[in-house]
């Protein structure tokens, strides 16, 4: 919707859940209970495959998510282990933003170009992995 199409007596709302993975499902769960008790509104799920490289998978989770897509909310690829594994590096600035305000979980913050598109091409691959029905392409 461009500026223009827009009218400020209409009203917009975006609700994401972050760092959808199996070790947060429950939460993530918890999250999208509270928000469909207020509003039936398409939600936004940010899917982290890997989270923090645990090899998890949750047969449960992915059900519930084409079910999510199915009633139309969206699936996106949040990072693929949300984690950043890089060596703590730079002036005062960076090792703040890396180490404190985002607890290492800036994924892309240091990585690579060559290492970042390795693993976005992994998330894309998990999401089209014969085991998933869904895919956010």
């Amino acid at each position: 919707m461009s500026q223009t199409d827009w009218s400020p007596d209409e009203h917009m709302l975006c609700v994401s859940i972050h760092d959808v993975a199996p070790a947060t499902w429950s939460d993530c769960l918890r999250l999208v209970e509270a928000v469909r008790a207020v509003a039936d509104i398409p939600l936004t799920w940010l899917v982290v495959p890997h989270y923090h490289f645990r090899p998890e998978q949750s047969l449960a989770m992915e059900a519930c998510l084409n079910v999510a897509l199915e009633r139309g909310d969206e699936l996106a690829l949040h990072g693929y282990s949300h984690l950043d594994t890089e060596a703590a590096t730079g002036g005062l600035r960076a090792r703040f933003l890396r180490n404190v305000y985002t607890r290492r979980e800036g994924e892309f913050a240091a990585l690579m170009e060559a290492e970042a598109r390795r693993r976005l091409e992994l998330g894309l691959d998990w999401f089209a992995a014969p085991y998933c029905t869904f895919s956010p392409r």
